[in-house]
């Protein structure tokens, strides 16, 4: 893991860091998460319903979330900071065929952190101080338009 943080290929997932860029995860016992480019789904958490589904032939899968287009922007964005604490977010913006206009907000929200020397703006680059490090988590917060939702059903980032 540290030597991919050094070469800057350390990636994020639902799991916590990893080295593997893979885009699908296939989570095979009960409870377990799958992930894909298109979503997440769970299977059930109760080992015997889940047991009953695989003796039938089924996926034992209990629920399941589409990721838009624009998780799948957002998540980029937070996956750099998160690793490398740094992000240009221009060559994300046209990969996404998306508008520099739709991330004001979140820059806008960033302004707080600029002003307690936490991150650094310059043009299109989005740094997180060593200073900041430790609110990496708050940082993104400001990119994820359900963060302020989440927070109100779960731990919060302080």
């Amino acid at each position: 893991m540290a030597a991919a943080d050094r070469a800057g290929r350390l990636h994020r997932n639902f799991q916590g860091y990893t080295t593997d860029a893979a885009e699908v995860l296939i989570g095979l016992g009960a409870s377990s998460i799958s992930r894909t480019p298109k979503g997440f789904v769970q299977n059930h958490a109760q080992e015997l319903d889940w047991r009953r589904a695989v003796e039938a032939g089924d996926l034992p899968v209990a629920r399941g979330v589409a990721l838009t287009e624009g998780d799948a922007f957002v998540s980029e964005i937070i996956e750099r900071l998160m690793c490398d604490f740094v992000v240009d977010l221009a060559p994300i913006v046209r990969r996404h065929g998306r508008d520099r206009s739709d991330l004001a907000d979140a820059l806008s929200l960033l302004e707080r952190f600029v002003d307690d020397g936490l991150v650094r703006i310059d043009g299109t680059v989005v740094a997180v101080t060593d200073l900041g490090r430790p609110f990496v988590r708050a940082v993104c917060a400001a990119f994820d338009p359900n963060a302020a939702a989440l927070q109100q059903r779960h731990a919060r980032v302080v």
